[in-house]
């Protein structure tokens, strides 16, 4: 089947009540309450979508990626792709615009080798904690109040926000790159200990002692080695095995929270709902849904 790819440029997102100031606005920010099922480049600007509900299957041309709330994911320029709502909940997404030209001298703030490390290993999308999103709401809303001819302002409230995306997106590739390069003896013992079937359940403390480090040598080896805490790697574990049991097992929740260490039903769903952006039960049932093809917007 062959498909259609439209072509989609920068001064295509500025409002027409700004269009007047176009060729000195640099970055675009809107609401996106929608998705944008047919394939397309962008030829001359960067987006950051920053999703704040619902669920997104971001397209490409070889893959496909499940948005998840509370994320943010990058397109580069001439990235190839469509955005299909993946549930019928609504979508509130914020898109963030910004000229190829512009975000260059961005980049070059950053060593070359961890941008060359970001397109090359770039992630489907980069969860936000809740402060950061709580910054990043008060600069849109920031942002929404500000009158057409308030074009300088309005720049530098999106470049701040696509600055503090870009350092989290190129931290996470960093840490990313360095636990895929498999090279150092901490990483070989951490992963020997996670193969035993029994480690969705183990805790920092066991770790400790399994690797014989104190917990803040610990802390040091795991912020050095995969740019995280022992915390957070160990429930990024477990919350993806539940993910996994929720998606192919008839197991209850509850069985799942049992299964993976919980013996608090309302902590799994409250650390579920933070990664996931919806609690386990309502995971599931959304999963049940069938996908709905959108090939009839592709199709030449």
């Amino acid at each position: 089947m062959k498909m259609s790819i439209i072509e989609k440029y920068f001064y295509e997102n500025i409002p027409k009540n700004s269009s007047v100031f176009s060729n000195k606005i640099k970055c675009c920010g809107y609401t996106n309450l929608t998705d944008f099922p047919i394939l397309h480049k962008h030829i001359d600007y960067w987006e950051f979508t920053i999703l704040f509900d619902g669920m997104l299957k971001n397209v490409y041309t070889a893959r496909q990626d499940i948005i998840q709330p509370n994320t943010f994911f990058l397109s580069m320029k001439n990235d190839i792709h469509s955005l299909i709502r993946y549930t019928p909940a609504s979508i509130c997404a914020f898109n963030i615009t910004i000229r190829a030209d512009v975000i260059e001298p961005l980049l070059h703030a950053f060593p070359a080798e961890a941008i060359a490390a970001l397109e090359k290993h770039r992630a489907p999308f980069y969860s936000l904690s809740t402060d950061i999103m709580m910054d990043i709401e008060r600069s849109i809303y920031q942002y929404n109040l500000l009158k057409p001819d308030q074009y300088e302002t309005g720049n530098c409230i999106l470049l701040s926000v696509v600055f503090q995306l870009l350092g989290i997106a190129i931290n996470k590739t960093i840490g990313y790159t360095k636990s895929n390069a498999r090279n150092s003896e901490f990483f070989r013992q951490l992963s020997a200990i996670m193969s035993n079937p029994n480690s969705v359940c183990y805790t920092v403390v066991d770790l400790c002692r399994f690797m014989n480090y104190s917990r803040a040598q610990l802390d040091r080896r795991f912020q050095k080695e995969l740019n995280t805490s022992p915390h957070d790697y160990l429930l990024e574990k477990r919350m993806t095995y539940a993910q996994n049991l929720l998606l192919q097992s008839d197991l209850t929740v509850i069985s799942i929270a049992q299964k993976i260490g919980y013996a608090n039903l309302s902590q799994f769903n409250v650390n579920f709902k933070r990664k996931f952006g919806i609690p386990p039960s309502q995971f599931r049932k959304l999963q049940k849904i069938p996908d709905i093809s959108r090939d009839e917007h592709h199709e030449q």
